[in-house]
């Protein structure tokens, strides 16, 4: 063979499959080019997608926080709401950057930013409206939720729809793929008739390995996103907070409970050290508790918290809680960072006071008892030696006996009192309304007289109810003591019984109404005044005499109404105590009404 044709089929042998490769290599190019822009838009409908639900969770929590807000009208409550409207105008300005290019999604998300308008403009008309915060209104709390709900449906119609393009884009996807593997192997044999056996051997070994690769990440992504999903809903159902931290203490997750808790969002506080979002202190020493990272990696094991610890939130308010710190480490056993989870405890360590209190109470309690059985016996002995000196007294001496019997006589009722106050009957027993009402004034006889308060009175002695004689005291002493308390000098109060009539299911029963001429309550408190540990007397009150009552109340199948006014002309505080004359333990629901106004009420003062 002549060496210009050696060279000639060399260099067509050479060229050829060169040519081949070149070609191969630029329609391998290409396909992988098209899959790879396929694969964008298919992350790029993942990310509208995502988005779309942490708008909607974004203005989920502005409607949590305005009806927190309207329910407790508590500013912290609206703290949700305040944080969650710049969020939200970011979100949907992104949302219409990633679907600039899809005109139906732009309709759409124009049709979500029509409804929300609306909504905040539902918002800001309850913030603004007084009245919407004093009074429940079905009708204003339905128009928030039918608003919502169709936001709700407008995301859930727009996110249906992204579905619904990432599905073509994936099917797409997998159409370029199988085109992509079909070019390849057609490819590969051409190349193989020219190329080495091994050569083809190992391109079908990349093909396949490919495949594998393909399919492993495909089940990989769906198992992340799987595991992501349980994660997030697990550590959202969980009803104690929980704050996990990485290995130098830096927060790097909370739930929604953490966050109520310390007034941090979990955007703020990620990347804080622990101790600046989760600030304890001793209760008593006001001194600052170790931190429980350092705590954790001393001890190397599962810690908890010393007694009388308080979690000081980011706006100030205290919280006793009860925690415990527990390591996280990898699979070689180094710790990598530490979870912490806390409840709070306040109600139930002020349950514990409370029950302390009680007990101190009822011991004083059989003490003045004691003391009052012990003076009572000599009293009588004074008073029968008064007599004989009164019998052998005339003139100014006599005058001076007859007031010393009468302040006596004022001491021995005093002791009756306390007497009949302490004893208490295991099963009810018929009771004079007048009687308890007359024992309970007679306590208060030195404080009325000295504060020159007026006392009005119509108290018919016909009427009794079934109950603890004892327990219908302690109310009567509660509300009376707190008239007097309210009227101050001068003051005038009214206590008025009547008897009402059985109407349909409600007993018939009798209507005990005390009256002041005090300053009156607040609106904002005369919600509260039922609930434990409110007073409005400062350090001087407990804030349990109210709840007490009413739960005595309700103990008798009653029910205690109040009515007050502050007004300058028209100002004063009405109770309203209604029983039933038979004492079945059950409550009733008797629409108690004031019929005497306060001015009529005390002019018989």
């Amino acid at each position: 063979m002549e060496p210009r044709t050696f060279s000639r089929i060399l260099r067509t042998s050479l060229l050829i499959p060169t040519l081949v490769i070149m070609v191969m290599a630029a329609i391998v190019g290409w396909e992988l080019q098209q899959l790879r822009t396929a694969l964008t838009w298919v992350d790029r409908a993942d990310r509208v997608i995502s988005e779309m639900r942490l708008t909607l969770r974004s203005m989920v929590d502005e409607e949590t926080g305005l009806r927190g807000y309207l329910l407790t009208r508590r500013d912290e409550f609206l703290q949700p709401y305040n944080n969650a409207i710049p969020r939200v105008e970011t979100q949907l300005a992104s949302l219409s950057d990633l679907t600039a290019d899809n005109s139906p999604q732009q309709q759409r998300l124009q049709q979500i930013r029509s409804s929300y308008d609306q909504w905040m403009m539902y918002s800001q008309r309850m913030l603004s409206d007084q009245s919407a915060l004093t009074a429940s209104s079905f009708e204003s709390n339905m128009e928030g939720k039918k608003l919502m709900d169709q936001i709700r449906n407008q995301f859930e119609e727009t996110i249906r729809a992204e579905y619904q393009l990432r599905d073509e884009r994936v099917r797409k996807s997998a159409d370029l793929d199988k085109l992509f593997l079909g070019s390849l192997i057609a490819l590969t044999v051409v190349l193989g008739s020219s190329l080495a056996f091994f050569t083809r051997r190992q391109l079908l070994g990349l093909s396949h390995a490919y495949d594998q690769m393909l399919a492993d990440s495909r089940r990989k992504t769906v198992q992340v996103e799987e595991q992501r999903e349980w994660v997030s809903t697990t550590l959202r159902s969980i009803g104690d907070a929980v704050i996990a931290t990485d290995s130098e203490g830096k927060v790097s997750l909370m739930n929604a409970v953490a966050c109520q808790l310390t007034g941090w969002t979990e955007e703020e506080a990620r990347g804080k050290d622990l101790q600046d979002v989760f600030k304890i202190v001793n209760q008593e020493t006001r001194e600052a508790v170790e931190n429980p990272v350092s705590k954790v990696r001393r001890m190397n094991k599962v810690v908890g918290l010393a007694n009388h610890t308080v979690l000081i939130s980011k706006n100030g308010t205290e919280y006793n809680i009860d925690d415990s710190g527990s390591p996280i480490r990898n699979s070689d056993g180094e710790l990598v960072g530490i979870v912490l989870v806390f409840r709070d405890i306040t109600r139930e360590y002020q349950m514990q006071r409370t029950l302390r209190t009680t007990e101190k109470l009822a011991l004083a309690g059989r003490l003045s008892a004691t003391i009052a059985h012990e003076i009572h016996n000599p009293l009588d002995t004074v008073s029968n030696v008064l007599y004989l000196i009164r019998a052998d007294s005339q003139g100014e001496t006599l005058k001076h006996v007859d007031l010393a019997m009468q302040e006596l006589q004022r001491v021995s009722q005093v002791t009756r009192s306390m007497l009949s106050l302490y004893r208490e009957s295991k099963t009810p027993v018929p009771v004079s309304v007048k009687e308890v009402l007359e024992s309970v004034l007679s306590l208060f006889d030195r404080k009325i007289s000295g504060n020159e308060v007026r006392i009005a009175k119509s108290l018919p002695s016909s009427l009794t109810v079934e109950g603890f004689p004892a327990e219908l005291r302690q109310v009567f002493s509660n509300l009376i003591g707190n008239a007097l308390d309210a009227v101050g000098q001068h003051g005038a109060l009214s206590l008025i019984a009547s008897k009402t009539a059985a109407k349909g299911d409600l007993p018939a029963g009798v209507s005990v109404v005390i009256a002041d001429n005090g300053t009156g309550i607040s609106q904002d408190n005369l919600s509260k005044l039922f609930l434990p540990f409110f007073t409005t007397k400062g350090e001087q009150g407990t804030g349990i005499g109210l709840w007490v009552s009413k739960g005595i109340v309700d103990k008798h199948g009653g029910t205690i109404a109040v009515d007050s006014s502050t007004e300058a002309d028209y100002h004063g505080t009405s109770f309203t105590v209604w029983l039933p004359e038979k004492f079945t333990g059950e409550r009733h629901s008797p629409k108690v009404q004031v019929e005497m106004e306060k001015g009529k009420q005390l002019e018989t003062a």
